[in-house]
């Protein structure tokens, strides 16, 4: 099975742990009320507020989340409406695989450029 990267940001991720933590706090409304305990203990026991996070993604925190290649692939035009997407490939050591590495040898640089770093190429720009 291959392994899939999914970037996300923080506001994404707060989100969905705002979501978690208010259906959550229902659960243990319900329960303090049909046992007759003390909810504020049971929040202070079971609960973590989520915390807003900074919103901006960083190579570090792109290095964490990525397992595959950081190049950027073209696909013939069938990826994202025609402006490539990130290969697929594991990556190495480094953050490419093995096949835009030997391109980075030979060519000193990736067709398409970093998937997380370089703009999108004019031939993907609308």
């Amino acid at each position: 099975m291959a392994d899939i990267s999914v970037n996300v940001s923080h506001n994404t991720l707060y989100n969905i742990e705002k979501f978690i933590y208010e259906q959550n706090l229902e659960i243990i409304n319900k329960i303090a009320n049909d046992f007759n305990l003390d909810i504020n203990s049971l929040i202070k026991e079971f609960l973590n507020t989520p915390q807003k996070q900074q919103s901006n993604i960083y190579k570090s925190d792109i290095d964490i989340i990525s397992k595959s290649c950081h190049a950027r692939v073209w696909g013939n035009g069938k990826y994202n409406n025609g402006k490539g997407t990130k290969c697929s490939r594991k990556k190495t050591d480094n953050k490419y695989c093995t096949t835009h590495l030997n391109q980075i040898k030979l060519l000193k640089s990736l067709t398409y450029g970093d998937y997380y770093i370089d703009p999108l190429p004019k031939i993907f720009r609308c």
